[in-house]
């Protein structure tokens, strides 16, 4: 925790976003505003945590209608959804493993839980 608030300092952060709810921890002592990015529609912790978490942040982000509203469910707090940024089926794409797939000189890459499966670009 400590360490994060010196680094958040040391190179003048203005915004920490998060993605884990494990993070909400790390970032109980730092003075920028944070904002939680949910991902799941599953609670992974119970309603007394999440009413502990909205002491913590400034904002939630939920990567769909139905994160947002499953978040808002949890939280009681108003939610803003970003709709996540990539939908596999707008791709036709050669798959050359699990967790990679190329498309026109991209590369996008699953990074996420065992469940879910979230996609991040990488320019190559």
């Amino acid at each position: 925790m400590l360490r994060i608030k010196r680094y958040i300092s040391d190179h003048n952060i203005d915004i920490c976003r998060i993605h884990l709810a494990f993070g909400i921890i790390f970032t109980a002592l730092i003075s920028v505003p944070v904002v939680y990015t949910h991902h799941s529609m599953e609670p992974r912790w119970g309603k007394l945590l999440y009413q502990i978490f909205n002491r913590l942040m400034d904002e939630y982000v939920g990567i769909s209608n139905k994160c947002a509203k499953a978040l808002d469910s949890y939280t009681m707090r108003n939610i803003n959804t970003i709709q996540n940024a990539v939908s596999e089926d707008k791709f036709i794409a050669k798959v050359n493993s699990k967790d990679t797939i190329y498309y026109n000189g991209i590369i996008l890459i699953l990074a996420s839980s065992l469940f879910t499966r979230p996609l991040a670009f990488v320019k190559i």
